[in-house]
């Protein structure tokens, strides 16, 4: 189910009735506002940017600013966010918000956020959440800023997601069956997808083999790193 093929024939299909477009173009009709969170993997978005801009279709990509698992202003995802926005799309922030208990809190800290990365990359105040606490799902709006949770994206309208690696495929094509009018907020997360559809452990393999081939380039790259580590890498 997690091949790009299959990604790619969605968009095809959901593109026969409706308009792919950004949160900031809202309506409650014929619109897909396709959105990206990047949790892990932020090495294969520009795959799933390139399919969407060969489709002359637009998304929204969520980086995390505090990540444990990618750094959004090192040299390599600087490039990555670049190239995306050169297809076309838009990227805002996916903010970790298990540990913020009050809306005034949470504002504060996407303020702060927003004000010292959109220095460095090409930000949307468009927001979505990693981990959200309750009170974030309960139609809360950001002064300033599109939350994706609000009422109008993810009630009014209709909400599909992969997370969890969830089949949502079926239940989509279902309910396009029985509307082809309401529009729709759709999830994804680039870690699940690849070439070829893989399970949860294999996706995992790739994971660890990308992150290994990183790390020794970073390693030979950079000094004093690179006289220690490039005898022992040559050739691999």
């Amino acid at each position: 189910m997690f091949s790009f093929e299959t990604y790619r024939e969605l968009l095809k299909t959901l593109k026969n009735d409706f308009i792919f477009t950004f949160f900031e173009d809202y309506s409650q009709k014929k619109r897909i506002f396709l959105r990206h969170d990047v949790d892990i993997f932020i090495e294969n978005v520009l795959n799933m940017a390139t399919i969407e801009n060969e489709l002359d279709i637009r998304s929204t990509y969520f980086l995390q600013p505090n990540c444990e698992f990618y750094n959004i202003l090192s040299n390599s995802a600087v490039k990555i966010i670049n190239s995306i926005t050169d297809l076309g799309h838009k990227i805002g922030l996916h903010i970790d918000a298990s540990n913020i208990s009050s809306k005034e809190e949470l504002e504060s800290h996407i303020n702060g956020m927003f004000d010292f990365f959109s220095k460095y990359l090409p930000l949307s105040k468009v927001v979505s959440f990693h981990k959200p606490s309750p009170f974030v799902m309960i139609d809360m709006t950001l002064p300033g800023f599109i939350n994706v949770y609000e009422k109008k994206y993810f009630k009014d309208i209709r909400y599909f997601s992969d997370s969890k690696r969830r089949n949502f495929l079926s239940t989509l094509m279902k309910s396009l069956e029985n509307d082809k009018d309401t529009s729709i907020q759709l999830l994804i997360h680039p870690y699940w997808w690849d070439y070829i559809s893989m399970d949860i452990w294999e996706a995992w393999e790739r994971y660890k083999r990308v992150k290994l081939i990183s790390l020794r380039k970073s390693l030979k790259d950079f000094e004093p790193y690179r006289k220690l580590f490039d005898y022992r890498f040559k050739g691999e």
